[in-house]
C-alpha cells in the first residue's frame, strides 16, 4: 500500500517538477541571453580616444586594437570634439596635469551620460581633488594608469552599460 501511494505522489508531483524546471531553465537563458546582447550591443559602440597634446597613447591604443574586438576611431588631442560625439561612444581620454580644458570636458561628458575612462599614464594619484569630487557623483567612469587596465575597463564597460543609453 506504502509503495503505490509513494508511485501516485511520483506521478502527480512530476509535471510539477518538470514545469518548474523548464521556467528555471528559461529564466537562467534569458538572463545569459540579454546580457551578451547588450555586450554585443556595445561591442558596436566606437571608442572614441581623447589624448593629451604632445602625447601619442601608441602603447595604449595599440593594446585595445590588439584585443580585435572594439572599433577604436582615429585619436584626437582636442577636447572640444566632445561636441560632436553621439551617444553610442566610449570615450577615453588621456589626461596630463597641464589640460586646462578638463572641467569643462567633464561637464559635456556627464550632460551626454556616456561612459568615460579617465587613463593617467600610470599616475594613479594624477588628478587632482577638485575633480576626484566632481568624478564621484557621476555613476559612469573609472580611472585606469596601465594598458591592461584600460583594456579591461573598455571590456567592463562594454559588458555592463545599458546600450540604449
Amino acid at each position: 500500500m506504502l509503495n503505490t501511494l509513494s508511485l501516485i505522489d511520483w506521478v502527480i508531483s512530476l509535471p510539477s517538477r518538470l514545469i518548474k524546471g523548464i521556467v528555471l531553465s528559461l529564466k537562467i537563458i534569458m538572463h545569459f541571453y540579454f546580457k551578451e546582447r547588450i555586450f554585443y550591443q556595445n561591442l558596436q559602440r566606437s571608442i572614441k580616444i581623447f589624448k593629451p597634446k604632445n602625447c601619442t597613447m601608441d602603447s595604449e591604443i595599440g593594446t585595445l586594437r590588439k584585443s580585435g574586438m572594439f572599433k577604436i576611431e582615429n585619436p584626437t588631442d582636442d577636447l572640444r570634439d566632445i561636441h560632436h560625439v553621439t551617444n553610442h561612444y566610449i570615450l577615453v581620454v588621456g589626461y596630463k596635469k597641464e589640460m586646462s580644458e578638463f572641467n569643462e570636458f567633464i561637464d559635456k561628458v556627464m550632460d551626454k551620460n556616456l561612459p568615460m575612462i579617465i587613463y593617467t599614464f600610470g599616475d594613479s594619484k594624477a588628478l587632482p581633488k577638485n575633480l576626484r569630487d566632481k568624478l564621484y557623483k557621476y555613476p559612469w567612469y573609472t580611472i585606469s594608469n596601465t594598458p591592461l587596465r584600460l583594456l579591461s575597463d573598455v571590456f567592463t564597460i562594454s559588458s555592463i552599460y545599458p546600450y540604449e543609453q
